[in-house]
């Protein structure tokens, strides 16, 4: 169970990494447009 919980927390930092990071790019992207 403790495994599982380990597993899942991983997962979910990495999901909120890669969506930093992509917020980051757009916003990039929207200075580049404009």
């Amino acid at each position: 169970m403790k495994k599982q919980l380990e597993i899942t927390l991983r997962i979910v930092i990495i999901l909120l990494v890669i969506l930093l990071i992509y917020l980051e790019l757009v916003s990039d992207a929207k200075c580049w447009v404009s």
